[in-house]
C-alpha cells in the first residue's frame, strides 16, 4: 500500500524529494519510507544525490526514473 502511495505521489509531482520531505507529504515516518524503498518493489523509482524540490537542500533524494 505504501509503495503505491510513493509511486502515485512521484508520478504526479515531478522532481526529486528527500526522505524527510517525502515522508512528510505522505504522512509516513522516515523509517517506514526507508523500509518501503528498501524492498525495491518500485523499479521505476530512483534514489540519487540532487536538490530536493521541497526543502531545496542538496542531499540524497527519491524521484521517478525516466526512460530515454
Amino acid at each position: 500500500m505504501q509503495s503505491s502511495a510513493i509511486w502515485k505521489f512521484l508520478a504526479t509531482h515531478r522532481g526529486y524529494y528527500c526522505e524527510g520531505c517525502l515522508a512528510e507529504q505522505l504522512n509516513l515516518s522516515v523509517e517506514d519510507l526507508r523500509q518501503c524503498l528498501s524492498h525495491r518493489e518500485l523499479a521505476d523509482i530512483a534514489i540519487t544525490y540532487r536538490v530536493c524540490q521541497s526543502c531545496l537542500a542538496e542531499k540524497r533524494v527519491v524521484g521517478q526514473r525516466r526512460s530515454a
